[in-house]
């Protein structure tokens, strides 16, 4: 009798292993939500990093894109859609001439959409790299990127002047529509 009184002492009882219970998932909880947010945040900054990038080669080559007979030359951005919901292996931009990137369209990537779909909102559809390094326009271009509905918004900004290159943030928005803070240069 004695045995069985020693076991019942070492085991949890039934209140101690519902809190238990409850406790981790309260951190299950908490810790999933965090994994969400960040995974939503890398995603957006992945596909602006992807096409800031793209558009940095892009500058890079019209630079030596000068015609021998004229001053003119360049590279020309198009974008595809202003304003569109646009998924993995979608063609966001093309350039022209094709010689100014080594890849002529901007596509999202499997491995920066996966099976997300990305807001892409600008009021320009083309920007003109010149053979400086500059671009055409007299002021800023700025594009847009959100995951479809969900934080964060990022902003890439094209300088008038100088053609200089920035990534802007908005960590609380959801849409296109609103405007990003925080610029640094890329």
């Amino acid at each position: 009798m004695k045995a069985d009184q020693d076991s019942n002492l070492n085991a949890f009882t039934l209140v101690e292993l519902m809190i238990t219970v409850v406790i981790i998932g309260i951190v299950s909880g908490i810790t999933i939500s965090i994994i969400g947010n960040e995974l939503r945040r890398e995603k957006v900054n992945t596909v602006v990093q992807e096409f800031v990038g793209w558009l940095e080669a892009i500058r890079g080559a019209s630079l030596a894109r000068t015609s021998t007979i004229t001053t003119s030359g360049g590279c020309q951005v198009t974008i595809s859609s202003p304003s569109a919901n646009q998924g993995s292996g979608s063609t966001v931009a093309t350039v022209s001439p094709a010689e100014c990137s080594p890849s002529p369209n901007f596509i999202l990537t499997d491995v920066a959409a996966g099976s997300s779909t990305f807001s892409w909102a600008t009021a320009n559809q083309t920007i003109t790299f010149t053979p400086r390094g500059s671009i055409a326009e007299t002021s800023d271009i700025t594009f847009k990127i959100v995951q479809s509905g969900t934080a964060p918004l990022r902003c890439v900004r094209v300088s008038a002047g100088l053609g200089l290159i920035r990534i802007g943030r908005n960590d609380s928005a959801t849409q296109t529509s609103a405007s990003c803070t925080d610029y640094i240069k890329f």
